[in-house]
This record gives C-alpha cells, sequence and structure tokens, in this order.
C-alpha cells in the first residue's frame, strides 16, 4: 500500500504540478506504518513485562484447580506469554500434610488441566503442606 501511495502521489504531483500531494502522502503512510505495527508493539512489550496473555486471568487458574480434590489453596499465581505464542505459569499449591505423598500426583493431574483449559504448555507447581511449619515440607 505504501508502494502504491508514493506511486499514485508522484503520478498526481506529475499530472497537477502540485506538490503539496507530497507531505499528504507522506502522512498517511506514516499512519498506515503506524496502525500497522501496533499490534507488533504492545505483542512484544507484553512478552518482555512478562504480562498475562489476553484471555487467561491468574484468578481464573486459581479457580480452576481450587476445584480438585485435596486442594486446600492456590495461591502465589503467575501467568505469562514467553514469546507471545506459549504460555506459562508458576504457583503454590496447599494440600493437607497427610496427603502431602500425593504431590507428584497432584502435579501430573494439574498440568493437563492448565494445559486443555488455559494452554498453557509449561508450569512450574510447588506443592505445599496445609499443616506444616515451612512450605513445601
Amino acid at each position: 500500500l505504501a508502494s502504491f501511495g508514493v506511486i499514485g502521489g508522484a503520478l498526481l504531483i506529475s499530472w497537477t504540478g502540485v506538490t503539496a500531494v507530497d507531505p499528504v502522502v507522506t502522512i498517511l503512510i506514516s499512519i498506515l506504518v503506524a496502525w500497522s505495527s501496533w499490534g507488533l508493539v504492545r505483542e512484544s512489550s507484553d512478552v518482555l513485562m512478562n504480562t498475562a496473555p489476553r484471555g487467561v486471568e491468574a484468578d481464573t487458574v486459581a479457580q480452576a484447580i481450587i476445584n480438585i480434590d485435596g486442594i486446600v489453596d492456590v495461591h502465589d499465581v503467575h501467568v505469562w506469554s514467553i514469546d507471545g505464542n506459549h504460555i506459562a505459569a508458576s504457583l503454590h499449591v496447599r494440600v493437607p500434610q497427610e496427603r502431602i505423598h500425593e504431590g507428584p500426583e497432584i502435579v501430573a493431574r494439574l498440568k493437563p488441566l492448565l494445559h486443555e483449559r488455559f494452554n498453557i504448555e509449561h508450569a512450574t507447581i510447588e506443592i505445599e503442606c496445609d499443616d506444616c511449619a515451612m512450605p513445601g515440607c
């Protein structure tokens, strides 16, 4: 489109002799470039700032996890885009002390859920005891 604008502007100037067409075409091309690059700039800044991808809210992710049997609490949920296409998450899951040995099974259930419901491809899940003095016992 920019090339057509330049050619069209040059033809208009040659036919009419009105050189004011040149800055008008330049401004229109500048607007076109700014408009077409806005999505790329927004997506790049989202990746650099580690913002949550559109449509994936940390609270929604936590709510989906808290409904799973054996989970008492979900906190410190962070969701971000790695490169604009791949989504990652990290979160802490609290379970009762008597179920801490089920940690690997809980993680194995959570990762497919996160992938299927939220397209989260990489999740780091920390299991914590509900009754333990120190997290992650």
